[in-house]
């Protein structure tokens, strides 16, 4: 598989995978097999989950379906097909949409396979988890949404405090001026009556 050296070189650990699987997907000739193959040693990369707060499988996959938008397919469907066709020449030999199909009638025939109950039991435990991992990417969401919301608020207050205690350094600034000239006139104005009273003293002495 090629890479681009000029951009990947300098790029430490996932990030390289991430900037030439983001290269792939806008060539058209590049092999999906090969972006997959890229995009799964990101999922299990930890410094990639720890650079995203520590984030679980449904939200890293979540993520990396970005990279795969292209496909109509998340990254998590084309994961499991991955996983069950690993022979980069069947990727090769046919459409995504025949492999797809081929990989959905694998997966019925394996469920077929097991016991009606065992498998009742399988499908129902799965949709909960599908379930539970919808629910958790949809309060993720709405948490990542609102700590937004939050922090721009936050930054507004903390642009208005600011500025207000400049205006207040200001106004501080302002009143000790003015308290220095009234100071100095009330020294002024002591000096002026000083001598005024000094005249009628000594008149008085006489």
């Amino acid at each position: 598989m090629k890479t681009s050296k000029n951009q990947t070189n300098s790029v430490p650990g996932y990030k390289a995978l991430l900037l030439e699987a983001r290269r792939m997907q806008q060539d058209a000739t590049a092999s999906l097999y090969d972006r997959l193959v890229l995009l799964d040693a990101i999922f299990v990369d930890p410094a990639f989950r720890a650079d995203n707060g520590n984030c679980d499988d449904p939200t890293a996959l979540e993520i990396l379906s970005d990279l795969t938008s292209d496909t109509a397919l998340s990254f998590g469907h084309l994961r499991c097909m991955l996983k069950m066709f690993g022979d980069k020449s069947l990727w090769q030999a046919k459409r995504l949409q025949q492999l797809h199909a081929d990989w959905r009638a694998a997966v019925k025939a394996k469920a077929a396979e097991s016991k009606p109950e065992d498998n009742t039991a399988k499908t129902e435990e799965t949709t909960k988890t599908l379930r539970a991992s919808i629910q958790d990417v949809r309060e993720a969401r709405t948490e990542a949404k609102q700590e937004a919301i939050r922090a721009r608020v936050i930054g507004d207050e903390l642009t208005q405090a600011r500025k207000r205690i400049a205006d207040l350094e200001s106004d501080n600034m302002k009143l000790r001026e003015e308290n220095a000239m009234l100071r100095e006139q009330l020294t002024e104005e002591r000096a002026r009556n000083q001598r005024r009273r000094q005249p009628v003293s000594a008149g008085i002495g006489v």
